[in-house]
């Protein structure tokens, strides 16, 4: 007996539906996910010993599927939010020198006289370009920072991601009968 009042495809369909009502970016990368399929290798079924081996997509089942769905918000919630944490920790540990004012090309950043080299253990503001300087046409898009999340936010979060995965367990449990 299932130990789900639901199916697999419903709740892909309702989280699909949330996602895309809420979050419509990681709806499409959820989606993208799932659409990808998955790479299988097989085999040509003719008859000659040494049958052609080719590679080719096949659409997920709806308990993979779910999962898939899973694994990108997972992604999208937590481990960006660790590597942010690594990277933060990492520049943490270097020195950072001063953008050299236009006029003083080819000087060394000690001969500038104006800002100091940032100081090593000292926190560094780190941000993705959104809109960089080669485009055609400029939006003026702000930076996106990236800032460190407290490692007990991380915590509870990655504890809830862990009660989700018992809630898209399909699997049957026997109690040692045979099927």
């Amino acid at each position: 007996m299932p130990a789900h009042d639901y199916t697999p495809r419903e709740a892909l369909d309702l989280l699909l539906k949330k996602m895309q009502e809420r979050f419509p970016s990681l709806y499409d990368r959820m989606k993208d996910a799932i659409d990808a399929g998955r790479d299988v290798q097989e085999k040509e079924s003719d008859t000659r010993p040494r049958g052609r081996t080719y590679r080719k997509n096949v659409p997920y089942t709806d308990p993979e599927a779910l999962v898939v769905a899973l694994e990108v918000l997972e992604s999208h919630l937590i481990e960006s939010r660790k590597l942010i944490d690594a990277a933060n920790t990492e520049f943490t540990k270097v020195f950072v020198a001063p953008a050299k004012p236009a006029e003083a090309k080819g000087q060394d950043a000690k001969d500038l006289g104006g800002e100091e080299v940032r100081n090593k253990d000292e926190a560094k503001t780190i941000e993705i370009e959104v809109e960089p300087e080669t485009v055609l046409e400029k939006v003026n898009r702000p930076n996106v920072s990236l800032k460190s999340t407290a490692s007990a936010e991380l915590e509870q979060l990655e504890s809830l991601f862990q009660e989700l995965k018992k809630l898209i367990d399909f699997t049957e449990e026997t109690h040692g009968n045979a099927r």
